[in-house]
């Protein structure tokens, strides 16, 4: 018992659970989450998206393509959490925004690494193509 309420206190501590009486709950989408916290959700998926846009050999049209497929995987998913009530509004919503935001970032990261290869510009750090490319 003592493992498991140290568990729940770190998860907690990190705002990926909110305690309540005799348990815990994801946190509500409604209160703003703050952003290693927010990172961390579907961070396997974010990850496989955003790889995709680094891949050597991914076309433009190559990278459109695997967006679509997960953009229509995941709306599905989603939808399907929002119609069987699984998930309240507010997480069919922050669900939604984050799907869009891997999705933008890789495109983006895309954009910045193809520029940079075809020598147009010269990014600090290829690993992490957008970090600090506005500068």
């Amino acid at each position: 018992p003592q493992t498991i309420r140290k568990d729940l206190n770190d998860l907690c501590d990190q705002r990926l659970l909110t305690r309540i009486h005799g348990g815990a709950l994801f946190p509500s989408g409604i209160e703003n989450m703050e952003y290693e916290a927010r990172r961390k959700i579907a961070a396997d998926e974010k990850e496989a998206i955003g790889g995709a846009a680094q891949a050597d050999d991914i076309s433009e049209t190559g990278l459109m393509m695997a967006l679509r497929r997960w953009k229509t995987e995941a709306h599905f998913l989603i939808a399907l959490a929002d119609l069987s009530g699984e998930a309240e509004t507010s997480v069919t919503v922050r669900r939604l925004s984050d799907l869009a935001d891997a999705c933008t970032s890789a495109a983006v990261d895309f954009l910045l690494l193809d520029a940079h290869r075809q020598g147009k510009l010269r990014l600090l750090k290829p690993a992490d193509p957008a970090r600090d490319s506005g500068d």
